[in-house]
């Protein structure tokens, strides 16, 4: 499965979130745009999971626990998780209103203005920490320019997708369903056998800065 499952106007969860649009779909999952009937149709982001084996069941529902309780400013909230009737599993999370770097980049060709750079990594820098000495440690695994999305109303850089993050122990082997690379960001450890951690996270910050 790699194509989105769900059309505009699809129903969730006892027909509580409608969803309005496809915004992206990756190797995990897809990810809409879809609006939340029990708070007046307000806005949210839902993550629907490609994955059935039992690891990335699994993994699935480690990126909900991991997000359910990690409270910082500049990192996406998780809102509800839940599964359909013979459907794959479902994250909802609070829709940052803007774009990511990545969509940002597209308008610079030649880079961005260096100040609102180390402004948006100083940002992230900040949430990576705060996930970092988290107990347990959190390692995201998976930062670059299309994961840091900058809200529309207040400019700040916001952290999405924990979609193969790594918890606990850093010298324990990453799950197979959490095992993935983005060419020109990830380290050489995550192509190897060789464990990641905190440093991995702060080289993908280093690559997206430059």
């Amino acid at each position: 499965m790699s194509n989105p499952q769900l059309s505009a106007g699809a129903k969730l969860k006892n027909n509580r979130y409608t969803i309005q649009q496809h915004l992206k779909s990756g190797g995990f999952g897809a990810v809409y745009l879809a609006a939340d009937a029990v708070f007046n149709a307000r806005p949210c982001v839902i993550k629907e999971s490609f994955g059935t084996s039992a690891a990335d069941i699994e993994q699935f529902e480690q990126e909900a626990a991991i997000l359910s309780v990690l409270r910082h400013p500049h990192l996406v909230q998780v809102t509800d998780q839940f599964a359909e009737p013979h459907r794959p599993q479902y994250l909802v999370m609070e829709y940052i209103d803007g774009e990511d770097l990545e969509e940002v980049l597209k308008r610079y060709p030649g880079g961005l203005p260096e100040a609102d750079v180390l402004t948006w990594i100083e940002q992230v820098l900040d949430a990576l920490a705060y996930c970092h000495t988290f107990n347990p440690p959190v390692i995201h695994r998976d930062i670059k320019p299309s994961n840091i999305r900058i809200r529309r109303t207040d400019g700040k850089a916001i952290l999405v997708d924990f979609g193969i993050a790594k918890i606990g122990d850093p010298t324990r082997s990453t799950h197979q369903g959490a095992r993935g690379a983005t060419d020109g960001y990830s380290p050489i450890e995550q192509y190897t056998s060789a464990g990641t951690g905190s440093f991995s996270d702060v080289y993908a910050l280093g690559a997206t800065l430059y």
